[in-house]
C-alpha cells in the first residue's frame, strides 16, 4: 500500500511542530487496518477520541447534524470518548517531533505539507472532510459509545 502525504522536512525541527501544538490530525477510516474490527479497537484506545463538525449536512435530516470523525486526543483529554475541543497539543507530539512513524500518522497529519517560515498547507482532512470520510461509520461510533456507557448487553 502506498502511503500518501508529505513527509517532514528539515524545517520541521526548527518549527517545533506548531501545527501539532494547535490541533491533532484527523484519522481517515482507511488508515485503520482490519476494517470494522480495527475501528472498534481504535475507539477503545484512550489516545484517540471522537470529535465532530457541527454543521454537517446529513441526508434526510432537516437540521444540520454532528459529523463525527476520529483523531488523536489533545493532551489532558486522554480517555474521553467524545472531545470537541478546538485546539490543543496532540498526544503524539514530543520534543523530537511526532512519536508515530510517518506511515502510522493520521491522514490529516500526512496531508499537511510543511513549508519553510512556519507555514504549512493542509491538503484535505480538515473537520468537514473528516466528517465526510467517517459518515459510513457513525453507526459504529454510536454503538461503541453505548458499549462504553454500559447501554448495550
Amino acid at each position: 500500500m502506498t502511503i500518501i502525504g508529505y513527509p517532514p522536512i528539515e524545517h520541521c525541527s526548527v518549527c517545533g511542530g506548531k501545527c501539532c501544538k494547535h490541533f491533532a490530525g484527523i484519522v481517515h477510516p482507511d488508515d485503520v487496518p482490519d476494517g470494522v474490527n480495527g475501528i472498534r479497537a481504535l475507539l477503545k484506545n484512550p489516545l484517540y477520541t471522537v470529535d465532530w463538525y457541527e454543521q454537517f449536512e446529513c441526508e434526510g435530516m432537516d437540521e444540520p447534524c454532528r459529523g463525527f470523525f476520529v483523531r488523536p486526543c489533545h493532551r489532558g483529554c486522554e480517555g474521553l470518548f467524545y472531545d470537541p475541543s478546538w485546539g490543543g497539543v496532540c498526544v503524539f507530539h514530543s520534543s523530537n517531533g511526532c512519536s508515530l512513524s510517518f506511515k502510522d500518522r493520521p491522514r490529516g497529519c500526512r496531508l499537511l505539507e510543511p513549508l519553510e517560515h512556519d507555514l504549512c498547507v493542509c491538503h484535505g482532512m480538515e473537520k468537514y472532510e473528516g466528517a465526510l470520510a467517517w459518515l459510513g461509520y457513525h453507526w459504529l461510533i454510536l454503538e461503541e459509545e453505548g458499549v462504553k456507557n454500559g447501554l448495550e448487553s
